[in-house]
């Protein structure tokens, strides 16, 4: 019981990192991104104060969600492998009791 509760604090820290919320709120307006002005801003993944600014559906911007993707995969990789773990252990306890 008490390694379901440690994996359920390691999701939850996962899911709170600053990294992982924000490259998850740029990339949701990356692809969501429908109407509005042309050109759109978001930070640079490899240096963060840096802001580039972007074409909406250019290749520019093509490479960027792809960045963003890659780099938000590496999260939701971890945070499912735990959501697995937590699952068989959940399994484990209550089919033996």
């Amino acid at each position: 019981m008490l390694e379901i509760l440690q994996l359920e604090t390691e999701i939850n820290t996962l899911r709170k990192n600053p990294t992982y919320r924000k490259n998850k709120h740029y990339l949701n307006l990356l692809d969501g991104r429908k109407f509005g002005s042309t050109m759109m801003s978001v930070p640079s993944l490899e240096d963060p104060s840096i802001t580039v600014r972007i074409r909406k559906n250019s290749q520019a911007m093509k490479e960027i969600r792809s960045k963003y993707k890659a780099s938000q995969s590496e999260f939701t990789v971890q945070i499912e492998g735990l959501h697995n773990q937590k699952a068989r252990l959940q399994e484990q306890l209550f089919n033996y009791t």
